[in-house]
């Protein structure tokens, strides 16, 4: 498996690093290991020139080290490794990277290293999520915490698209052998209804077709993740329905599939992958 492993040297995407390597594979890691320099241009004196060429290199160096420190990580495991310090824009320069060498996953921290990232999720993971062509891991710290004491525990949010159900079989072709704990979530859309007027919906029909679609989606994958269990709620909301679920189930990665990779797919990927990934407390796996 090819996989992109971005860093930007903060003790988040040294987490998310971690994370990676202390998940065990059957199959070999081609492993890249990028760090962008954002460079800016700069139009002035030639002092002021001169000083923003030794800040830019200052980062290079520090991108090098940053590689090295997460390359370290894997010495001894069943992977290649490759490192780059790139310049460019962090987000569009993983997504670009991860196209040109066709990687299969991108693994990323949820924040980066200042408050106005960690307030922004947007600024790198966010654009990440929403633009990649390939499946996106985005790593929260606790995860890493998480597995130290248990099994992962793992929530998978199905609604009634295709692409959700297809995401956690290709969660499986990842080749992860980890042991984890799979909690089946299948939310079946109510409408929304701008009325005093109390009106009951009869569900019962659209939840016996999600119980079916949830069961036909663990046979799938019961030869990788054995230990699963099946549960349907009924929300207006699907992104909410499912932070509230892994939330209370103390989930350590929610897997989403996307909701397409055209420009009607980005922009709608905030209704429910994108809600996601702002709100949930653990991991996003986002599928592709």
């Amino acid at each position: 498996m090819k996989v992109l492993l971005a860093t930007d040297g903060s003790s988040t995407s040294m987490d998310a690093a971690s994370l990676l390597a202390r998940m065990p594979h059957r199959d070999r890691l081609e492993l890249t290991i990028v760090f962008v320099n954002q460079a800016y241009e700069f139009f002035g004196v030639v002092e002021s020139q001169s000083v923003v060429d030794r800040c830019i290199a200052e980062e290079k160096q520090r991108g090098l080290e940053a590689c090295q420190r997460v390359a370290h990580l894997f010495q001894g495991a069943n992977a290649t490794v490759e490192t780059m310090v790139i310049d460019g824009h962090p987000g569009e320069s993983i997504v670009d990277t991860a196209a040109d060498k066709n990687v299969d996953l991108i693994v990323l921290g949820a924040t980066g290293h200042t408050k106005i990232d960690r307030l922004l999720l947007g600024s790198v993971s966010d654009f990440v999520a929403t633009h990649a062509k390939c499946s996106v891991l985005v790593a929260r710290s606790q995860m890493l915490e998480e597995l130290k004491q248990h099994e992962l525990r793992i929530c998978v949010g199905i609604d009634d698209s295709d692409r959700s159900s297809n995401a956690f079989s290709k969660f499986c072709e990842a080749g992860w052998t980890v042991p984890a704990k799979v909690e089946f979530l299948g939310v079946v859309r109510l409408p929304f209804i701008y009325s005093d007027i109390p009106i009951a919906i009869d569900t019962s029909a659209s939840k016996k077709s999600m119980e079916a679609k949830l069961a036909q989606t663990v046979v799938q994958c019961q030869r990788v993740f054995p230990a699963a269990s099946i549960h349907v709620e009924e929300s207006n909301h699907v992104g909410d329905a499912i932070v509230r679920f892994a939330t209370k189930h103390h989930s350590d990665l929610i897997v989403l599939g996307d909701t397409g990779k055209g420009l009607m797919g980005r922009f709608l990927l905030g209704s429910v992958t994108r809600y996601v990934l702002r709100h949930a407390p653990c991991s996003i796996w986002i599928s592709r």
